[in-house]
């Protein structure tokens, strides 16, 4: 099945990413032109969150999904999409430990949101704040409204979509080809959470971000079934995502929803354990399946 070089699928991959980004970007941007002619694009992804929704929607299957599905067809030997056969108390066990790892990824992220960088880095820095502001006004934008026909809209466009396409992406094909060139899947995971979170540009969230990529990762190697890390990558976005609705119903701003949380002590250490604890339930589950975790470094 392993005929084909690591790096050669590597190469193939990042050139399949640049022209399928690429052409789906100029196809969007075609399209909102010819809908919208009397507007410029930037006008108009600044006044028309559906604008933007379609924009996501398309770059996230264009960059991700496409360029993997290509790699899959050409690379017919290898099997970049594992679905081994799951037990069902598996997507129990994953929807209790993204609950009980939350307040630990709310703590990183506080901690990471108010990072400093040294005076010689100043100018990095501020360019960083203003990416992030940026992005946190579009994202304001997309997630702070009232209606229901939107809510469903953004669990598609900001849950659904992402979750699938990034995992197939970063995990099934990325993260695959990096443990076929490392031979270590550990290197291999951390490797592609680190890519995984540097892709977004959001850097005052890169931690909290690099932490679940590598959690999506060692979901896949541990149940080799790509569903399973595409299950948890939902739940987390829309967790956020039906926050963001929740408070808008109470009538709260987004930078309610941002202030950072403040919990006892024990609390977080109760989080640890318990993430720890399902974890673990988690890595020995195979293991009753008469599936032995190490073959899972050939994934």
């Amino acid at each position: 099945m392993n005929h084909y070089p690591p790096s050669r699928s590597l190469i193939r991959l990042l050139v399949y990413t640049l022209v399928f980004g690429i052409a789906v970007q100029l196809i969007a941007l075609g399209a909102l032109t010819y809908a919208y002619p009397n507007q410029s694009i930037e006008a108009l992804l600044e006044s028309n969150p559906l604008a933007v929704r379609t924009m996501l929607a398309i770059n996230t299957i264009g960059t991700f999904f496409f360029p993997v599905a290509w790699l899959q067809l050409k690379e017919k030997g290898m099997k970049y999409f594992p679905t081994q056969k799951t037990d069902s108390s598996l997507f129990l066990l994953t929807l209790g430990f993204l609950i009980a790892l939350s307040p630990v990824m709310d703590l990183i992220g506080n901690w990471n949101a108010t990072m400093e960088l040294p005076d010689s880095l100043k100018a990095v820095e501020s360019w960083m704040r203003e990416s992030e502001d940026q992005a946190n006004r579009l994202t304001e934008k997309l997630v702070m409204n009232k209606g229901w026909g939107t809510y469903l809209g953004n669990v598609i466009v900001l849950a659904a979509l992402p979750a699938i396409c990034e995992e197939l992406f970063f995990r099934a094909g990325l993260q695959s080809i990096l443990n076929r060139w490392f031979k270590n899947y550990h290197v291999a995971i951390w490797v592609s959470a680190v890519i995984f979170s540097a892709i977004h540009f959001q850097f005052y969230g890169f931690f909290p971000r690099l932490l679940l990529g590598a959690v999506f990762g060692y979901l896949f190697v541990w149940s080799r079934n790509i569903s399973i890390p595409i299950f948890a990558h939902f739940l987390n976005n829309f967790f956020v995502v039906s926050l963001s609705f929740y408070y808008t119903q109470q009538g709260k701003t987004f930078q309610e929803l941002q202030e950072p949380s403040s919990l006892p002590l024990y609390f977080y250490i109760i989080s640890l354990i318990a993430s720890f604890t399902i974890g673990f339930m988690i890595y020995t589950k195979q293991q009753y399946h008469g599936e032995k975790l190490e073959k899972n470094q050939r994934v």
